[in-house]
């Protein structure tokens, strides 16, 4: 029927209501069906005939009701979801205030103080509400002292305490005031209500209070309401002042606050004075103190003209002078003048005026008298003598001469000085001005304020030539540079900001080349600086804005400024503010280009006569977002990019290595060169499940490359503390503190074309193009030596950042071993001609260091040949991309036979490894490391991981320098993991300097373990495998840059300064380990099985024959009928 239509339509109207409200948990799914039940019932009622009015006031009843729950439960389930989050609280607390619920009174002070019982705010919006609104004033106080039991050394508790009792005192004050009540004690009055109201301990927790509360409240209870006189002197909020100034003794402030809060009320002065007494007395030699009793005098006096506010003057002198005799220090003479001085300025009686000034100028002549002057008392009196009128120079340039002689140290005298003489004498000479900036700034040589005014002094000076001002400012950065935070002995000075001189003076010698030479002058200043200095953010700003600047006005080709703001851009990137300094759009970022491929090939003659090839493939791709997905693989290869983004790699560096690096003979290698065998080290970001993503890193590359990198178990990684810091152009700092760092090597792997397929495939052109068609299999493995790695790495920090892969492939050959001469050709090494380079690659190259001496031929010539400015070598570079054909090079020499020069240069640093003792039961590991420098100490790193069955004993770590015990520990920081057997390595970081012309040898002892016969290798008499130890340093610590060319070339950008390469990482690998550890007999366990055969044959034959043959008896026959013959 059309009712029951009705009724349905309006119950379909409110399905989504009810399900939100399902949805939102504020009902259950029960209460639903109850409500949709009830509405339908009050649905037909209305639609009954005739209607009846009841029925719609109970429908309304219903509903209105319905929404009050509602609305209870939606605010509980705010605070109940977020029960921590204090501003939710106070909000919902004022929306209830708002809408009219007695809140306090319906039980949430209770909730909110049971979750929040340390936070004070709630103690007082209870108590508050109890005394405002339900004039309780028993439960007002109720809840503060529960609170000040909870939180006794809450300032806040304390003044709401005592303000409390003053607001209780002032209510009945204004009552009696109102019913015409004498302050004398009347019988009539004996308010029931009041007499209920003094302190009473409800509760039976209360009555477990601390003793120190307990007697104060103890004495509040003693007190009778009925005794007017004690009630309006004060004496509840007495009782609270002295348990609060027991609970906290010491704070000046806070005894502040309490006569703050006393000025808000009336008659009271006798709670003002006991609080007075109490700061004089606990803090008798506290200037501060003592300064703020004798000035209660006049802080209530507005009238400044009047005989009360001038005897109160006279008496705060007195005081003051009292106190200067019983306390003579600067800070009580400094309070004195400050005093005199303030009230000298509010004055303007002239009797009062000179009174004041008398008394001010003696005070100061007394206080330098009595050396007790401080700085900032001579700044006020400096400044006092400059307001007066006929200021004498003489007199004054007296005064300042004194204080910087007093107070040499002090930034803010001198610059009074040099500005007071600047001003008064125009005919001073400038030489006595700079004499000045020389002494102070030699005195405080890190002051911000004396150098902003230096600086300006010297750009105003008309008398100073360009080349003088450009010296001067030179000079001031090269002595800004040496000062160091570590060597200040006052961290805490404001006026100590090194890095904000710095930026002060390189932005104004910036800003002044651009004014004299325009963008050229700026850039070789800026360049010349990154040599000079360690630039901060803000230079790098000011070089970018200036860039910025001439790429915006420049008509002509953008290409040049482009180049230099990519990098800058880039540089500034790695600090931590950067993305938020540099919030406006590059105008030519949309220009730069995603991708970027380069190819090289360098080889090397060693000094032994043997060649190093060097092959090198960059791909760098940019707009990487942090934390999203990129799927843009051009160039970079996908199998790479999807292992570093499913596990989480910020840095990845893959090395397989097979012969050792012969530091001694060949120099540093281009790139670091890892131990024999495999290393692995990644930086991983703490995502919960750093560990899993890291055996899930070492299972997929050991899949790709076809190596036993899923060996790589815990027994093997570890985290090293001090090694393998991150590389890259980006912010290290930041990344140390949001991934971590896995390091693993398998000194036994083999290294074989298996490995080296796979490797060659992520190259853009594989090997069929480019420098990459060299790499023969067969011929790389015949080499001395060769290495083959992956690094990557990240960038940049900014928004838009890059990632970068780096394949090297690193082999060193012996031409002189097969003809006795160091002539070579590519198709000799190789075994293969130079075809044309790579179509995708941007640069492709070969370099060939020339020798710097001796008679060859280089054919075909070199596209160019650059001359290291720096040094004496000089390399032939053939540009890959004008080669049509395929080529081959070669190197012939006008000799015989090869000479080997014994007389070559060594490297600075390099170390050796070996085993000490003898056994099968202990011994020791000892490392030599040389400092060949004659007069450089070395800062390095010593990073050593040593398995779980070598026990070490760390008490017997040793150091000799030059086979000396070392009379000083040159170990500066170490870090020690013990090993776990059979779960983590012992690891060993130890940082230390190495004196120059020595050896340091360290050396540390071990006991071996048994191992179970199960945990032997198949070739268990070979021994276990020691990875290298890793001695790391920079090239800025060796301190020879032409050594290190080559190293600098192939790690750091055309455009980079010198100063950005200097930090790259020198790694140093000595040899690895065999150890030889207790092997059982496993001919003893076939022995036994042979052994137990034979037994068991024996006897099971016997055993058999017994059980399988039957005894029968036969008949007698007539020769012998006693015999039995068995059958």
């Amino acid at each position: 029927n059309k009712m029951a239509e009705k009724v349905q339509y309006y119950l379909e109207q409110m399905v989504p209501e009810l399900e939100d409200l399902e949805r939102k948990e504020i009902f259950t799914k029960e209460e639903i069906k109850s409500i949709i039940k009830k509405r339908t019932a009050f649905e037909y009622a209305l639609k009954r005939r005739p209607a009846q009015v009841i029925d719609f006031l109970k429908y309304i009843e219903y509903e209105m009701n319905l929404e009050l729950l509602r609305k209870k439960r939606k605010e509980r389930l705010t605070v109940t979801k977020f029960k921590g989050d204090i501003k939710l609280w106070l909000q919902y607390i004022d929306f209830a205030k708002n809408e009219g619920n007695n809140l306090f009174n319906i039980g949430l002070s209770y909730s909110v103080l049971q979750l929040h019982p340390t936070k004070p705010i709630f103690w007082i919006m209870a108590s508050k509400y109890e005394f405002e609104v339900n004039a309780n004033i028993m439960s007002a106080r109720v809840f503060l002292q529960r609170g000040l039991r909870l939180n006794c050394d809450s300032h806040q508790l304390w003044h709401q305490y005592f303000k409390l009792e003053l607001v209780y005192v002032e209510k009945i004050k204004v009552r009696r005031r109102i019913l015409g009540i004498s302050n004398n004690k009347d019988e009539e009055f004996n308010d029931h209500e009041d007499s209920q109201n003094f302190i009473k301990i409800a509760d039976d927790d209360l009555l477990k209070a601390n003793k120190l509360e307990t007697e104060g409240l103890d004495r509040v209870q003693e007190i009778n309401l009925d005794d007017d006189n004690l009630l309006f002197r004060g004496e509840l909020s007495k009782v609270v002042y002295f348990n609060a100034i027991k609970a906290i003794p010491n704070d000046l402030s806070f005894r502040k606050e309490f006569v703050n809060i006393c000025r808000e009320f009336s008659d009271i002065k006798m709670v003002q004075e006991e609080i007075y007494e109490s700061i004089r007395r606990d803090f008798k030699s506290n200037p501060e103190a003592l300064s703020y009793v004798i000035e209660r005098h006049v802080d209530n006096i507005s009238d400044v003209h009047s005989i009360e506010f001038i005897n109160s003057i006279k008496h705060c002198i007195d005081e003051y002078q009292e106190f200067i005799e019983k306390f003579p220090n600067y800070e009580m003479w400094y309070m004195y003048s400050k005093f005199l001085l303030k009230y000298l300025h509010m004055v303007s009686e002239p009797n009062l005026v000179s009174f004041l000034n008398k008394k001010l100028s003696k005070t100061y002549k007394n206080a330098s008298r009595s050396n007790l002057a401080s700085s900032s008392m001579y700044s006020d009196w400096i400044n006092w003598i400059l307001e007066k009128d006929g200021v004498k120079y003489e007199k004054i340039k007296g005064l300042l001469k004194n204080a910087t002689d007093t107070w040499p140290n002090n930034s803010q005298l001198w610059e009074k000085r040099i500005n007071v003489i600047s001003y008064f004498d125009s005919n001073e000479e400038s030489e006595s001005i700079e004499e000045l900036y020389k002494l102070s700034l030699k005195l405080n040589p890190a002051s911000l304020i004396l150098w902003v005014s230096y600086l300006s002094w010297i750009f105003k000076s008309i008398n100073l030539k360009d080349i003088e001002l450009e010296n001067l400012l030179l000079n001031s950065i090269s002595k800004i540079s040496s000062l160091s935070q570590s060597t200040h002995n006052s961290k805490d000075d404001k006026d100590y900001q090194p890095n904000e001189i710095k930026d002060q003076i390189t932005t104004k010698y910036l800003k002044w080349a651009v004014e004299k030479g325009g963008l050229e002058k700026a850039r070789k200043v800026y360049m010349s600086l990154f040599n000079k200095t360690l630039p901060t953010l803000k230079f790098y700003q000011t070089c970018i804005e200036i860039e910025q600047e001439y790429l915006e006005n420049s008509s002509t080709s953008a290409s040049d400024p482009k180049a230099h703001l990519i990098w800058l851009f880039e540089q500034a990137c790695g600090f931590e503010k950067a993305p938020i300094v540099f919030t406006v759009k590059l105008t030519f970022a949309e220009n730069i280009q995603n991708d970027n491929f380069k190819e090289s090939l360098t080889i090397k003659s060693l000094s032994d006569g043997k060649l190093l090839t060097h092959f090198q493939f960059n791909v760098r791709i940019g707009g990487i977002e942090e934390g999203k997905a990129f799927n843009h693989y051009k160039l970079f290869p996908r199998a790479i990019g999807q292992i570093i983004q499913s596990y989480n790699a910020r840095e990845l560096h893959l090395t397989f290595t097979q012969g050792r690096w012969n530091y001694e003979d060949w120099g540093y290698p281009i790139v670091p060169a890892a131990g024999i065998g495999v290393e692995l080290w990644a930086w991983l970001w703490k995502d919960g499940k750093l560990d899993e993503n890291w055996k899930s890193l070492t299972n997929a590359l050991a899949g790709l490359f076809c190596a036993s990198l899923n060996f790589i178990d815990d027994t093997i990684t570890v985290q090293p503390k001090l090694s393998f810091r991150p590389e890259g152009p980006y912010n290290a700092t930041e990344l140390s503190a949001r991934a971590e760092l896995r390091y693993g090597s398998l000194p036994h792997e083999n290294v074989c074309t298996e490995n080296l397929t796979p490797w060659i495939k992520l190259l853009p052109c594989k090997s069929n193009s480019g420098v990459a068609s060299l790499l023969n299999g067969h011929k790389l493995y015949d080499s001395n030596f060769h290495s083959m790695s992956i690094h990557v790495r990240p960038n940049s920090e900014c928004s838009r950042k890059q990632l970068e892969i780096v394949q090297t492939v690193s082999t060193v050959v012996d031409p002189v071993r097969n003809s006795g001469k160091r002539d070579w050709s590519l198709n000799q090494i190789f075994g293969r001609r130079l075809s044309q380079a790579c179509p995708l690659a941007e640069e492709s190259k070969l370099e060939i260091n020339l020798p710097e001496d001796g008679d060859y031929k280089l054919s075909p010539d070199a596209d160019d040949v650059i001359r290291n400015t720096e040094g004496d070598t000089s390399k032939a570079v053939y540009n890959l991309k004008n080669v049509q054909s395929k080529t081959d090079v070669s190197m012939t020499w006008k000799e015989d036979l090869f000479e080997y020069n014994l007389n070559f240069e060594q490297p600075r640093v390099y170390a050796h490894r070996f085993f000490t003792g003898y056994g099968q039961e202990r011994g020791g590991i000892k490392i030599n490391i040389f400092n060949r420098s004659s007069n450089i100490s070395v800062p390095i790193i010593y990073f050593d991981v040593i398995p779980w069955f070598l026990k070490l004993y760390l008490h017997t770590l040793k150091v000799q320098i030059n086979g000396v015990e070392a009379q000083y520990n040159p170990i500066k920081d170490l870090y020690y993991q013990p090993a776990v057997d059979r779960s983590r390595p012992n690891v060993i970081e130890a940082e230390l300097s190495l004196p120059p012309n020595s050896i340091t040898t360290l050396s540390i002892n071990f006991d071996k373990v048994f191992l179970k016969y199960t945990e032997h290798p198949p070739d268990a008499n070979r021994g276990f495998d020691i990875g290298s130890a890793v001695i790391s340093t920079k090239v800025e610590s060796l301190d020879d840059y032409k050594y290190f060319h080559d190293i600098e070339t192939r790690n750091c950008s055309e455009n980079m300064p010198k100063t950005a390469c200097h930090h790259f990482p020198i790694r140093i690998y000595t040899e690895t380990l065999l150890v030889s550890l207790p092997t059982p007999d496993f001919s003893m366990p076939y022995n036994v099985i042979t052994l137990t055969c034979t037994v068991i044959a024996l006897f099971f034959g016997s055993m058999f024959n017994l059980m399988t043959r039957g005894f029968v008896a036969l008949r007698p026959n007539e020769v012998n009928e006693d015999k039995v013959k068995v059958k």
